[in-house]
């Protein structure tokens, strides 16, 4: 009796809801003399058709609710027995808890390797510092900003800074312009091809205000994902070699003799004397391979015999065969 009371209750709520806003427009209209349209009827026949589907999903509502309650009221009182295979569940269970428990074991080992491998990249990257700190050359990091991130002992004396005050900033703001400018085309080429350069010449102003000469290399810093974040490379102080190299020029230059340097085959000095000798300038001939001049059937002669005064192997001079010029062939020492 108290559900069908409370059914009929319901039904009552739902009607009124969707039947009252019906009769209030037809009263309006009939105070109002409005005239019916198409339009009107419409929305009556949706206020009907809502209210019928709402009394219907009531009515399907309680009966689920009811049919739901009254079985729960017999099981309680035994009336009713629980459909559920219990064993059947408890395998389930333990083939779920050990699952779990075969996660967790390879999650503990997996966090284990990785604190194991933190640990040896800890050790290495240590190190790798104390192996950079105790080089005799400087070693820097730029970021791809070039500001400065990392140095080592060396690097800072060079500048002649402290570590504080080194440390961050802007390497192109510790040269004069036109140095400036041609370490950014260095650095911009770099990031550009993604190729290292080796051993870029460069003057620096150290803290005191002194000029150095410096040669430096410079290479690319990518992250994991291939993606340049900043600089690496050597530096080095070649002021003193610079100008034991001018000496050495001045006085070569000022000898009766001819006077010449290869480095990688190619002139990197020759005097005036020692040009004459094939009809060149110096200035023809410096960078320019030595086989340019050297007669091709005495190149591996030639070849062989620099080899051996540079190991000490011999010391005397020797006699090779040169194209001048003009054309002709003529022996030198």
């Amino acid at each position: 009796m108290q559900e069908q009371s409370l059914r009929q209750r319901l039904m009552i709520i739902i009607s009124c809801i969707f039947g009252l806003p019906s009769f209030v427009l037809c009263y309006i209209f009939y105070e109002q003399n409005v005239t019916l349209s198409p339009t009107h009827f419409v929305l009556f026949f949706l206020i009907i058709a809502l209210a019928i589907i709402g009394i219907i999903l009531v009515r399907y509502v309680f009966e689920a609710v009811s049919t739901t309650a009254d079985f729960l009221k017999k099981a309680t009182e035994g009336g009713e027995k629980l459909s559920l295979n219990l064993r059947q569940e408890a395998v389930e269970l333990n083939e779920i808890s050990s699952s779990l428990n075969r996660m967790m074991e390879r999650f503990e080992k997996n966090t284990e390797s990785l604190n194991k491998t933190k640990e040896e990249l800890h050790e290495s990257e240590e190190k790798y510092r104390n192996i950079l700190e105790n080089i005799e050359e400087g070693y820097y990091e730029l970021d791809i900003a070039g500001n400065i991130t990392f140095f080592n002992e060396a690097c800072r004396k060079i500048y002649g800074y402290s570590r504080g005050e080194l440390i961050g900033m802007n390497a192109l703001k510790l040269a004069d312009e036109e140095n400036a400018k041609k370490g950014f085309k260095y650095f911009n080429e770099v990031y550009t091809t993604g190729k290292p350069l080796k051993w870029i010449d460069g003057e620096i102003i150290r803290k005191d205000g002194l000029k150095r000469n410096v040669e430096a290399s410079a290479s690319l810093t990518l992250d994991l994902t291939g993606q340049p974040v900043g600089f690496r490379g050597i530096i080095r102080d070649v002021t003193e070699h610079r100008r034991a190299e001018e000496l050495y020029k001045t006085l070569a230059e000022k000898s009766m003799a001819g006077v010449y340097v290869v480095q990688d085959g190619k002139f990197c000095f020759i005097n005036s004397n020692a040009a004459s000798y094939a009809g060149y300038t110096r200035e023809e001939l410096l960078d320019k391979k030595v086989g340019l001049l050297v007669v091709p059937e005495d190149n591996e002669r030639v070849r062989q015999n620099a080899k051996a005064m540079l190991l000490g192997e011999m010391s005397s001079p020797y006699e090779f065969r040169i194209i001048t010029k003009q054309g002709e062939i003529r022996w030198i020492m």
